[in-house]
């Protein structure tokens, strides 16, 4: 696990990484494919967005040094499948800057030769969702023939 920021200390430890547990996940597809049902085939790729809401954070040891990681446990509710294509350049992205992430806590430099920037806060994801969202939205929309 890379650890990327200073998320406070927990009984003394210094919290250094986080992570995600996602439970009902499955429901809110489930319910999802019975209005949008769908045969899928083994090793088809898709994509989902999930709605959740965080229940509960709990700590867990980290690494030998001591340091802490925050798991942050999200209850699943609505979930949706969406077109590759409508996020296919944030998870490209987001590819990129674990890769970076990565390299940097095994102490490579970048080709530049600097290190990666990591950021203080997440990017905009409820803007970004809101943007593929409305392109598939407007994807859908009939054509009037005139």
């Amino acid at each position: 696990m890379v650890k990327m920021a200073n998320l406070g200390l927990f009984e003394g430890s210094p919290v250094t990484t986080a992570k995600v547990k996602v439970t009902s996940a499955g429901d809110g597809l489930s319910k999802a494919m019975v209005v949008e049902p769908v045969a899928y085939k083994k090793g088809d790729r898709v994509v989902i967005v999930l709605d959740c809401v965080v229940r509960r954070v709990e700590f867990e040891d980290g690494d030998m040094n001591g340091d802490v990681c925050r798991v942050h446990v999200f209850k699943a509710g609505q979930a949706i499948v969406i077109d590759r294509q409508l996020v296919a350049e944030m998870l490209a992205e987001q590819a990129e800057r674990i890769r970076q992430a990565e390299d940097f806590a095994k102490g490579n430099l970048t080709l530049e030769g600097t290190v990666p920037t990591l950021p203080d806060t997440p990017t905009d994801a409820p803007a970004s969702i809101a943007k593929a969202r409305a392109a598939k939205k407007a994807s859908r929309r009939p054509v009037k023939k005139s």
